[in-house]
């Protein structure tokens, strides 16, 4: 059995949601092994930071772990490979999606994360690498449009930390459109994969390009 987690974004002030918490209370049991991958396998302060305030969201709702792992540089492929096997819950955190996704690739984990039972969380950039094929406008690096295949859990596009007072970021989700549909989520919603059964929770939003 496999569950999957694809939230927009998590509130690092005021914790989970009542939603997010009743879901996740219900599937997650303490003392589980949890094993986060990096969105930027270099960025050891980062990395750090960033996935000790994810374990104190679940800390904060009576989530307690028995073993918490980490994969980005400091552990080669193989290492890597036996933490997830190990783990009950791979955690996948937001960042920057293609170098996450290609960090996956190089450490050739996808297979293990495909075929992994358990439950597979993923926040932003890590809920995006969760879908079939990823595409995105990558302000960073020009305003590409970044295209490229997931881990294939879910097949709609989606795009995280919606706003739809923000006129900037729709206009960018419509030119992105225009390569296929794309799924909404502002930050409080999430979608909840068990066993091929999809449960979108909170408020969505579906954008399709017509002529």
């Amino acid at each position: 059995m496999r569950i999957n987690y694809l939230f927009s974004g998590l509130d690092k002030v005021n914790g989970f949601t009542k939603k997010q918490k009743e879901f996740l209370k219900k599937d997650i049991k303490n003392n589980m092994n949890i094993v986060f991958i990096a969105s930027s396998f270099d960025n050891y302060e980062r990395n750090d930071i960033k996935h000790k305030e994810l374990v104190k969201l679940f800390n904060d709702i009576n989530i307690k772990f028995n073993s918490i792992y980490l994969i980005d540089n400091r552990v080669d492929s193989n290492k890597s490979k036996e933490l997830i096997k190990k783990s009950d819950i791979i955690f996948l955190m937001g960042g920057d999606p293609k170098k996450e996704m290609d960090s996956i690739i190089e450490y050739d984990l996808v297979s293990d994360i495909k075929t992994k039972e358990g439950i597979i969380i993923g926040v932003s950039a890590g809920s995006m690498n969760q879908i079939t094929n990823v595409i995105y406008k990558d302000e960073i690096e020009n305003n590409i449009i970044v295209k490229y295949k997931g881990l294939g859990f879910f097949n709609t596009n989606i795009y995280p930390h919606v706003d739809i007072n923000n006129k900037e970021y729709l206009q960018e989700i419509f030119e992105v459109s225009k390569y296929g549909k794309i799924l909404c989520l502002p930050n409080s919603s999430f979608i909840r994969i068990e066993n091929n059964k999809v449960d979108i929770i909170g408020e969505h939003y579906y954008i399709e390009y017509s002529n």
